[in-house]
């Protein structure tokens, strides 16, 4: 029997198409509508999660404050860091020291609005606009006078009247500041 030597096979000039010769089983097509389902499901969840948070403050958004505290006789309380530019008029202060479980000063009133150089808490607290532009700002400044008594612990909040007309729940303080 003589050797045949395999012949050259001819090459495609053109690509065929794909033609599927047996339709996929049906656990395959259901596989893939289970798939589909499963995700627009998710689509609809993350929405239903994100954007009800995403319009909670409609367009105004609160600020958020960051404060720092410097220094031992008067404190220095300097603006680190503000969100949003706000005037000083949509925000109040308050001030508490306390001592243990005793109030040594409680004061401050949401409803008096912040000003520049105005004394507070009987001379306790004044703020300071540093750049005299009427807005809440970095480098504006609170000066705490110390209090005398053991151990005393200092807590300075600040609130924005935007967020406390937005929500039902607050007064909510948009920076906080504890120290001893």
């Amino acid at each position: 029997m003589p050797l045949r030597l395999p012949t050259r096979r001819k090459v495609a000039t053109g690509e065929t198409p794909f033609r599927r010769r047996t339709p996929p089983t049906p656990q395959a097509t259901r596989l893939m509508r289970v798939s589909l389902a499963a995700g627009v499901l998710l689509v609809v969840v993350l929405g239903i999660v994100f954007i009800p948070t995403a319009l909670r403050y409609g367009q105004v958004k609160p600020p958020v404050v960051t404060l720092v505290v410097s220094g031992v006789g008067p404190f220095n309380v300097t603006v680190a860091f503000v969100s949003a530019p706000f005037a000083l008029d949509t925000y109040s202060v308050w001030l508490n020291v306390t001592s243990g479980a005793s109030h040594v000063l409680d004061c401050g009133s949401r409803q008096e609005p912040l000003a520049n150089n105005t004394p507070r808490c009987g001379g306790a607290l004044t703020f300071s606009d540093v750049n005299g532009d009427g807005i809440l700002s970095v480098g504006d400044r609170f000066v705490v006078r110390a209090q005398s008594g053991p151990s005393l612990a200092y807590k300075l909040l600040v609130f924005n009247t935007v967020l406390d007309q937005a929500s039902t729940e607050c007064p909510c303080a948009v920076g906080v500041l504890r120290w001893t």
